[in-house]
């Protein structure tokens, strides 16, 4: 048998040193080639759902989007909708009043028929014995209206200046005392100094304004029956000679 050397012993420690090397070596190799195998798998897992995340991401764009345009859309076909009823209102309302100011004037006209002649005889009954009578316009030096008188009579003392209503308003009768206030101004300038009275004609007196109008001296006429009549005055009451 023969002996083992301390050369024999270094050669032993070398190869087994080699062997583990090249079985390390070997093991690191197949461990590398196992984590570049699931980082690729990692990488393309990462990939795919970056790529379904950007196209969900898209598609919600997408669908917001069209959201929008939907409600953009909507929101301008209700406005086109509102100005067309808009429109069409204001078509139906210009109608309605051009048709009741076709009836107010109708009525109005009826009123000054009603009143004209009925009135006149009322007022000559009260002693005024009025010669003429009619209606009047009263126009400055350019010929534009600046007053006009229902019902007009007159006679060699008195001129009288009815304003006749269907339905009679306190702001009516304000109009009509400033009426004969610039009727006054007309007739001073051309020498005429006859007295001028006022009266108010209506088939309807708001608000009592009938008292309204005697107060500020003028006479109030209303329809009785087929006839017209004058409202009551306090006892003493005088009509005003402006």
């Amino acid at each position: 048998m023969s002996s083992v050397t301390v050369e024999d012993v270094l050669i032993l420690i070398k190869d087994s040193l080699e062997e583990s090397g090249k079985e390390f070596n070997r093991r690191l190799e197949e461990s590398g080639k196992e984590f570049s195998h699931r980082l690729e798998e990692s990488d393309s897992r990462f990939m795919r759902r970056l790529e379904e995340s950007s196209r969900q991401a898209e598609l919600d764009r997408r669908q917001t989007e069209l959201v929008r345009r939907q409600t953009e859309f909507d929101r301008r076909q209700t406005e086109l909708e509102m100005k067309e009823l808009r429109k069409q209102a204001e078509l139906e309302m210009k109608e309605l009043r051009r048709q009741l100011g076709g009836l107010g004037n109708r009525f109005g006209d009826w009123a000054e028929s009603y009143f004209n002649k009925r009135t006149i005889d009322k007022f000559c009954e009260l002693g005024y014995k009025f010669t003429k009578s009619g209606r009047l316009e009263f126009k400055d030096a350019n010929g534009d209206c600046f007053a006009e008188a229902d019902i007009w009579m007159e006679n060699g003392e008195y001129v009288m200046v009815v304003e006749v209503k269907s339905d009679l308003r306190k702001d009516h009768i304000d109009e009509h005392l400033e009426r004969i206030h610039k009727i006054r101004e007309y007739m001073d300038a051309r020498g005429d100094s006859r007295k001028i009275l006022g009266a108010v004609a209506a088939m309807t007196f708001y608000g009592g304004c009938e008292k309204y109008a005697v107060k500020n001296g003028l006479y109030a006429v209303t329809q009785s029956g087929e006839n017209v009549m004058l409202l009551e005055t306090p006892n003493g009451w005088k009509p005003t000679e402006f």
